[in-house]
């Protein structure tokens, strides 16, 4: 009733009719009820390779040059997908440290700007603007990339909030 097609994360859904979409849901509810019952929560673990982390906590601080040199190696070393996945790289702030704005044409994105112009951007996850006076600190899953306009480029960090990270990780 129901057919998936692309690759690794970057995939279609299609269904023949309302009635496979509510059968289909009715499985991954039921699917996702066995995992939750049969898995242990806490002893699951995010293993980032690195962390960047702006206090100096991390592998490494904000090093725009340093930064640049590994998109470089990563470009390099690419494609990555199952069975090679690219590095998982976890960013560490005070939410109180950057510049937070609201981006998108119904607002929908957040971009956070910490020192040196280091840009975090975090699509589909305005609701998190609560977060930019408060002293928290904020863990983003993601990667670094390039992000070149009108002849000008700059280093950014896409990424995901994660909140299951232990506080003291």
């Amino acid at each position: 009733g129901f057919y998936l097609a692309g690759h690794d994360t970057a995939f279609g859904v299609g269904f023949k009719s309302v009635t496979e979409i509510r059968r289909f849901c009715d499985f991954i509810e039921k699917d996702l009820a066995t995992v939750e019952s049969t898995t242990d929560l806490s002893k699951f673990e995010v293993k980032p390779d690195f962390v960047i982390a702006h206090d100096g906590t991390g592998d490494t601080v904000i090093d725009i040059v340093l930064f640049m040199d590994y998109i470089d190696e990563m470009s390099r070393l690419g494609p990555f997908g199952t069975g090679f996945p690219a590095p998982q790289v976890l960013l560490k702030f005070k939410a109180s440290s950057g510049e937070w704005r609201l981006m998108g044409s119904t607002k929908q994105h957040l971009s956070v700007t910490l020192e040196y112009g280091f840009k975090v951007i975090l699509f589909n996850q305005a609701n998190r603007i609560s977060l930019a006076d408060t002293d928290e600190t904020c863990y983003v899953m993601g990667y670094l990339s390039v992000n070149k306009y009108k002849n000008t480029q700059t280093v950014q960090f896409m990424g995901d909030f994660v909140d299951f990270l232990e506080r003291g990780q």
